[in-house]
């Protein structure tokens, strides 16, 4: 949390921060121990609600929920 509450709070309306803050979540979560995972994935979730609670279109919802590594819009799928 430590790492990534002021991103995800500053970022909180930009598709491509939330893009790329999913992206080193995810990244992370595959490289912790299992005992770690559950943190993580409880922090994609919070970061799931910040999406839907900051962006209103549903377009641009879908967009900011999506892995982007490199930033460029592209999804990781």
């Amino acid at each position: 949390m430590l790492a990534f509450d002021e991103i995800r709070l500053y970022g909180t309306t930009s598709l491509q921060v939330m893009r790329r803050l999913r992206t080193t979540l995810y990244d992370l979560a595959s490289a912790v121990p299992p005992e770690r995972r559950k943190a993580l994935r409880h922090y994609i979730e919070h970061l799931d609600r910040t999406v839907k609670d900051s962006i209103k279109d549903t377009e641009d919802q879908t967009t900011a929920l999506q892995q982007d590594r490199q930033g460029l819009g592209l999804s990781r799928r």
